[in-house]
């Protein structure tokens, strides 16, 4: 049996108490006094925040958010009162949660994040997907088993829907069956990793930010359907494009063909020669910044980077420069080519360009320069007018004179050369021997 010391703190006098006493000490805070407008932006922020930190630790809070509302009389009215509060919403397992949101945000446009790990939470994404009419953004991962849901809702209208990121884990192929357009005039942005939009029926010439990604085995689009999906994006701004190996031609090249005028970011992660032909297809106007991570064995032989068409004229070569990064890493034989440059279309100043070489394998620095002759685009360095060369404690020794003779002879427009001492001693002598 209880003792008389815990009935009489649970009693009803001194639960009474204990609540008034709570209530005066809530009336003093200042917390207590802040205006609806102000601990509206407190919550928001709150709200906000659990998007950015993930699924992981956002299911252990959307209880303590839920709890937090029912503190005082003011924080539920501000709470239960504000739909946007609950628009933002990382399904989970637990059902009652989703409703809970999907029921307070009322109609409220919904930012959406979705990644189930079972087939058992169909039912609960289903229930989400039905609000597709005003879901404003829209990650999916693990899509695979939602599609039946999904794609007949997408083709039959969202109006607000803004963003979409759909990533399958099967690679699957859509075929005919993903379109967008009329459906969804404010798309702007769109991600689809081993997912396929219809590359005859899209109509996407809204959008301004595009990623797709390729993988071995799956269904692609040879390299003129892709050309003519990024015909009917006018606007695209930005483009990232991952493949793990080149788009096959079903035509002889015919020369850059696809106006993307307002084009000013490009990521890719392909191999070189994709990277070369797809850039030989582009009409650019914008100064373009370029990301290129791309591989190249040493099977393939010399490649070609860059499209002539990129490349300023000899007049105003004092605007570029070229950076090589060196690393050395484990795996020999299997080059890393990183480049970054900012870019424009013919008659309009290069600003800056970065080219960096990874190389994976031990070696030796003189061999690793050799590499960097037999990568490096021939009319590109006839332009150099500044070189940084860095490189990683994985690569050692100096590099031999003939390598830096042959090196330095293909760029006659260069004024500035920038690198570390030891990696060039046997051409240069030491650094005593400098002449500035």
């Amino acid at each position: 049996m209880p003792d008389q010391g815990s009935v009489a703190l649970f009693s009803e006098p001194t639960v009474a108490r204990r609540m008034r006493l709570k209530t005066q000490h809530n009336q003093q805070a200042p917390i207590s006094r802040l205006p609806e407008e102000t601990l509206y932006k407190v919550f928001l922020c709150i709200a906000n925040a659990r998007l950015d930190h993930g699924q992981r630790v956002y299911d252990h809070w959307w209880k303590q958010w839920r709890n937090g509302t029912q503190i005082c009389t003011q924080w539920r009215f501000v709470g239960l009162g504000s739909p946007r509060l609950w628009s933002i919403i990382i399904a989970t397992k637990e059902r009652k949660e989703v409703e809970f949101y999907l029921r307070h945000s009322k109609n409220c446009p919904l930012t959406v994040e979705i990644a189930p790990f079972s087939a058992e939470e169909k039912s609960i994404v289903s229930s989400i997907l039905q609000h597709l009419p005003r879901i404003q953004d829209l990650s999916f991962w693990r899509c695979d088993d939602h599609l039946d849901v999904l794609l007949p809702l997408l083709a039959a209208g969202c109006p607000l829907l803004e963003r979409v990121d759909l990533v399958s884990h099967n690679h699957v192929s859509l075929g005919p069956l993903i379109t967008f357009g009329q459906q969804t005039p404010a798309l702007k942005q769109l991600q689809l990793h081993f997912i396929y939009p219809s590359w005859e029926t899209a109509q996407i010439r809204g959008l301004t930010d595009l990623t797709i990604g390729f993988s071995a085995g799956s269904y692609r689009p040879t390299l003129e359907c892709f050309f003519e999906l990024l015909r009917e994006c006018p606007d695209l701004e930005h483009l990232t494009l991952e493949l793990d190996q080149r788009l096959v031609r079903s035509s002889p090249a015919s020369g850059p063909s696809v106006p993307l005028r307002r084009l000013c970011w490009v990521h890719f992660f392909a191999p070189s020669i994709a990277c070369a032909e797809f850039l030989d297809g582009l009409i650019l106007s914008n100064k373009i910044t370029m990301d290129m991570r791309s591989t190249l064995r040493l099977s393939e032989g010399p490649i070609r980077i860059f499209p002539r068409h990129f490349l300023p004229s000899a007049s105003i070569s004092d605007n570029i420069a070229l950076h090589l990064h060196l690393h050395g890493c484990a795996e020999p034989h299997f080059y890393d080519i990183t480049i970054k440059f900012i870019s424009a279309s013919s008659g309009t100043n290069i600003t800056h360009l970065y080219e960096g070489i990874y190389l994976r394998g031990k070696t030796s620095m003189d061999a690793f320069m050799k590499v960097g002759l037999t990568l490096t685009d021939i009319h590109l360095m006839e332009c150099i007018s500044s070189l940084k060369i860095k490189c990683s404690s994985g690569l050692k020794g100096a590099v031999e004179s003939e390598t830096w003779r042959r090196f330095l002879i293909r760029m006659p427009q260069l004024k500035n050369l920038e690198t570390s001492a030891h990696i060039f001693s046997s051409y240069f002598g030491t650094r005593d021997q400098w002449n500035p």
